[in-house]
């Protein structure tokens, strides 16, 4: 049986402090047996970064072709889990306003990292503008330098990977001459028409390659292996392969758009 003061040892052992910023992937199933559920869990996470902020996705994943249709911030559930969802309807946590990747956050920067998701400065992608732009909690949580923790599941969950995904892009885009933008764009729009979503690179061969590198710190509780990473250091030496090495990384397709304009920079 998995207690509340298990959790909150298992995660100051892997390196969480209470004023941290803390990103939570989870599988409340992957404990084991928690004495509690999903409310135990919620309330331990909090009491480790009591002095910060706890976040956590709730992603629109069921029935997608209606995510922009039917979007209801205090009514559509998280998708992404048990934990998540009743994170999402807890006193005092907050939601941020997009229809695809909006997280839910309680604590000292909660209102910061949720209240402005859908303004700004967009980035073009396959989730619409505002997903992961400029004022996206995605955004704030890297500039803040939050730490990520999987819980029972792998970097295969790894939505930052689709920020730095769509970084790279737009990266490309805000640098290419206005006409040699309008065709890339084009391309891209083709592509993601054509039913890919995303360039498309895989989050277990990024664990595996940050492994080696000593960028993944690994804990246990219960029955769960906990994974952790801090953004400060995963998303420069991501966006560095991604940009560098694309075909390796990246789907044919996107590897190849990104080869093809990077030389026109």
């Amino acid at each position: 049986m998995v207690t509340k003061s298990d959790i909150i040892k298992s995660f100051k052992e892997l390196g969480i402090e209470s004023t941290d910023i803390l990103l939570v992937h989870s599988s409340l199933k992957s404990f084991g047996k928690v004495d509690g559920g999903a409310e135990t869990v919620i309330e331990a996470l909090k009491e480790v970064v009591s002095d910060g902020t706890l976040v956590m996705p709730a992603l629109r994943q069921r029935n997608w072709e209606n995510a922009y249709k039917d979007w209801d911030i205090n009514n559509t559930p998280s998708d992404v889990g048990l934990i998540t969802e009743t994170f999402r309807k807890s006193a005092g946590v907050l939601r941020s306003n997009q229809q695809t990747h909006s997280v839910c956050a309680f604590g000292k920067h909660a209102k910061y990292l949720t209240e402005a998701h859908s303004t700004g400065k967009p980035r073009y992608g396959s989730f619409g503008p505002y997903a992961f732009g400029y004022n996206s909690p995605w955004e704030r949580m890297y500039e803040l330098g939050a730490k990520v923790v999987f819980i029972g599941v792998n970097m295969t969950y790894n939505t930052f990977k689709h920020y730095v995904e769509q970084k790279v892009a737009n990266d490309i885009l805000d640098k290419l001459s206005e006409e040699v933008r309008v065709k890339a764009l084009g391309e891209l729009d083709l592509f993601f028409s054509g039913g890919s979503v995303y360039f498309g690179h895989s989050g277990f061969k990024v664990q595996q390659f940050l492994e080696e590198k000593g960028y993944i710190h690994y804990g246990k509780c219960g029955e769960a292996t906990l994974t952790m990473y801090k953004i400060k250091e995963y998303v420069p030496i991501m966006e560095k392969e991604l940009f560098e090495k694309p075909t390796f990384w990246l789907n044919e397709t996107g590897g190849e758009w990104v080869e093809r304009y990077k030389k026109l920079l």
